[in-house]
């Protein structure tokens, strides 16, 4: 496809052949009028030239009716809500998100430049220390979405994050915090899913995971989330604030470990209950020889074993 662009008219010109839509920098537009391809009364439809209705401003500004989701935006989920909202984040703080992080390896992603922007857009909203942390919530969204005329979803389908890889990179590991829930009810239904992704028998699993959720984290209660006292503290400041090898989430794994056994379809952050026992499981069975089935857990890892005592693993 041969595309003309004069950006001082109104419309589009494409030298195609006679499409009823077209794609272009990955949308749909459509076809509003159609010229003869010459000066001439007949039409050449070898080229005729078409006038689009475009709701393109650039390649990397698409600004047609879409819809997102509040659920589909998180950190380390790649979709295409996630694009929409990268868009206006190039426009909003383009010094954090410039247009060339339109066409990066993170376009797409929830990485950690885009945590990066939602911070800084918070941060310029007014939202409180605790509330800028790159983690985009209903406010910024709508705030985003009436400057860019996108719409956010009320009813969005069921999200299944099956996009993200299993053996990690350590910078690929995201430092945010998605604020779970806690206590053992929460914890059971969490190492459920847990079993489930990693096919792991939950006669076994579940409890072997309680235990160690209540030993290392108090269940992901907030005081406990991170280690810092410990001799793995040490390492750059991340984005939590902590060290990079700190102990993290409910089961407390270190980052190169999270990253090292991370579950595919699972969040990128060792903060994400789910994503973290996961990881746990597999390292585990690498580990200490924990059978697929579970049913050695407690018996090889004592940390697990409710009937002995703690004893880091």
């Amino acid at each position: 496809m041969e595309v003309n662009f004069d950006s001082q008219r109104a419309s589009f010109v494409l030298e195609i052949v006679l499409f009823e839509t077209l794609t272009f920098c990955g949308s749909l537009i459509k076809v509003v009028r159609i010229d003869p391809g010459s000066s001439g009364s007949s039409c050449d439809l070898s080229r005729p030239r078409v006038h689009v209705e475009p709701f393109i401003k650039s390649c990397g500004e698409v600004m047609m009716h879409e819809s997102v989701s509040l659920e589909e935006v998180r950190p380390g989920l790649a979709n295409d809500s996630v694009r929409v909202i990268q868009r206006a984040l190039a426009k909003e703080v383009p010094s954090v998100f410039p247009a060339a992080m339109l066409t990066s390896t993170e376009f797409g992603t929830y990485g950690p430049k885009t945590m990066e922007a939602v911070s800084q857009l918070q941060n310029s909203l007014g939202c409180r220390d605790r509330e800028s942390d790159g983690v985009i919530g209903a406010d910024t969204l709508h705030y985003l979405a009436g400057k860019y005329g996108f719409d956010v979803s009320r009813n969005p389908e069921p999200l299944i994050a099956a996009s993200t890889p299993g053996k990690l990179s350590l910078s690929q590991v995201l430092y945010h915090d998605p604020h779970d829930k806690t206590g053992e009810t929460a914890m059971r239904a969490y190492a459920q899913k847990a079993c489930e992704l990693t096919g792991m028998d939950s006669r076994y699993g579940v409890p072997a995971l309680l235990t160690i959720a209540k030993r290392e984290s108090a269940y992901n209660d907030p005081h406990w989330r991170v280690n810092t006292t410990d001799v793995n503290a040490h390492g750059a400041r991340m984005a939590d604030g902590h060290p990079q090898n700190c102990s993290r989430g409910v089961t407390q794994c270190i980052p190169s470990t999270f990253a090292a056994y991370h579950q595919a379809g699972t969040a990128l952050t060792p903060y994400d209950v789910v994503a973290c026992m996961c990881a746990t499981i597999n390292y585990v069975r690498a580990r200490y020889g924990v059978d697929r089935s579970g049913s050695n857990f407690a018996a090889r890892v004592q940390q697990a074993d409710p009937h002995r005592s703690p004893r880091g693993y």
